[in-house]
């Protein structure tokens, strides 16, 4: 009896050990797939709109919470508009600021065909929330400026701070 506990005590460890990729919720986790990816979508903004624009055009889309199916089919339409200067996510793009849940919005975002920029919400700040938004994204009190009074300094430009 206790070989036969024996081995079903090395199976649970051994299934449980095949399987930790996919149960991977810590809310210690910060390995991240991207990184900057709002410094990297402002330039891709400055390189399309050398020139003063005229019309500021942008989607803006908020509170994801885990919803990416929703999200990739929102970012489907998105794509099939015309003439839009980015797109920008108000925020609670997680459900509780875990690495894996913004490794899936940053997965589904990718698909976006214009610049996608992310403000961190109330939710994403959950756990080591911060500091993954801030490996991912940047700092969380950045911004971006579009003016069309700008004289010498090119008509986009982003506004990063550290604290």
């Amino acid at each position: 009896m206790i070989k036969v506990l024996q081995n079903y005590i090395l199976i649970q460890i051994f299934i449980l050990y095949c399987y930790c990729d996919i149960i991977q919720y810590s809310p210690f986790e910060i390995d991240v797939k991207a990184k900057h990816q709002n410094l990297s979508e402002i330039n891709r903004i400055k390189e399309m709109y050398s020139e003063k624009p005229d019309t500021l055009r942008f989607a803006f889309l908020t509170d994801i919470h885990e919803n990416y199916d929703e999200l990739q089919r929102a970012i489907s339409s998105i794509n099939k508009q015309k003439s839009l200067m980015f797109v920008i996510c108000g925020g609670d793009v997680t459900n509780g600021g875990l690495v894996q849940q913004y490794n899936w919005y940053v997965d589904v975002i990718n698909e976006c065909r214009y610049p996608f920029l992310t403000i961190i919400g109330n939710h994403d700040y959950l756990a080591n929330g911060k500091l993954i938004f801030e490996k991912i994204f940047g700092p969380t009190n950045s911004g971006l400026l579009i003016s069309t009074k700008t004289k010498n300094a090119h008509p986009i430009t982003n506004l990063l701070t550290e604290k």
